[in-house]
């Protein structure tokens, strides 16, 4: 689920201004709520219900056409405009949906069994996806690109093993 999201972001991205595609990650969390009270049976108080609903009204308030209008459907057309739109809604899902399956699969394996699981997985995926788009040669760094590269994998790798020992920690 991370790969695809991660790819759809870049695609999202690259198709629609920053302004109007990184606020939709502000659902994210909202989603979160949503599919751990259905996978986990962790729903939100009153208090973090009336949140989500200002988060919507705030996206909704975002993506209000420019020649005024306050009809849902001429905000959901001006979502719907944006190139961006789809690739990102379909970031929010997978991010969105994440956690509690991770959540759930540490129910039954350890944070190092999981992640280990997931790295083979995702080089896999990775290994399939650079052989079907144009081989190996794609893996060529720019000069002075190793370094900050490594960087990178090794804070990303540190990130997702403390974000995997969080969740166990409040199974």
């Amino acid at each position: 689920m991370g790969l695809a999201a991660n790819f759809n972001f870049i695609v999202a991205v690259r198709r629609s201004p920053l302004s109007m595609m990184i606020p939709m990650l502000a659902l994210v969390p909202v989603l979160t709520t949503i599919c751990g009270g259905i996978l986990l049976g962790e729903w939100p108080t009153p208090v973090q219900a009336a949140g989500i609903l200002f988060v919507a009204a705030g996206l909704f308030t975002l993506y209000l056409p420019a020649g005024g209008g306050f009809h849902p459907l001429a905000v959901w057309h001006s979502f719907a405009s944006q190139p961006g739109a789809k690739p990102m809604a379909g970031v929010v899902a997978l991010w969105s949906m994440s956690p509690p399956v991770d959540k759930l699969c540490l129910d039954h394996a350890s944070v190092g069994t999981h992640g280990v699981i997931q790295l083979i997985v995702l080089c896999a995926a990775a290994g399939c996806w650079l052989l079907a788009t144009g081989g190996f040669k794609s893996l060529t760094l720019p000069r002075g690109a190793f370094k900050p590269l490594m960087g990178v994998a090794l804070t990303a790798g540190l990130g997702y093993g403390t974000q995997l020992m969080a969740y166990q920690m409040t199974l």
